[in-house]
């Protein structure tokens, strides 16, 4: 190809120049937006859910049920199985996590507590925990769909 470097030049300038838009258009800072902020514990709508707790092989000397580091039942020696009044617990989407803590007499062996949640739709769910050798139970269960 033949001709003069200055109109070479020219031409690739214009070409540069012409690009020059949408390359800026995609590669822009833009200006940052800000997320929503994440609802705060108290901001989550509670439900009136019931509780129902069973112990086996017995009911131990204590026990809690504990919901963001607040107790919201306990009990000490009692009945093989309890039902909590309406608690108003929240149930986000990700689950609601609840501590339960149990201390049996020594010498129990291979005990069990199922932790029954009935939402207010009556739709239950259900968890179990096991104490370690020496009776002592301290777990969090989930509660999710």
């Amino acid at each position: 190809m033949r001709g003069s470097p200055l109109l070479r030049a020219v031409l690739t300038l214009a070409a540069l120049l012409l690009m020059a838009w949408p390359v800026w258009q995609v590669t822009r800072a833009k200006a940052p937006v800000a997320a929503p902020a994440p609802p705060e514990a108290g901001e989550t709508a509670s439900a009136k859910v019931r509780l129902r707790l069973s112990f086996l092989p017995a009911p131990p000397l204590e026990w809690s049920v504990r919901h963001l580091g607040r107790v919201v039942w306990s009990g000490g020696p009692g009945a093989a199985e309890a039902e909590s009044p309406e608690l108003a617990i929240p149930l986000p989407e990700e689950g609601a996590d609840l501590q339960l803590t149990a201390r049996w007499p020594t010498g129990t062996a291979s005990a069990v507590a199922r932790l029954r949640l009935v939402r207010p739709d009556g739709a239950p769910l259900d968890r179990s925990a096991w104490a370690d050798e020496r009776g002592a139970l301290d777990q969090v269960l989930t509660f999710q769909d």
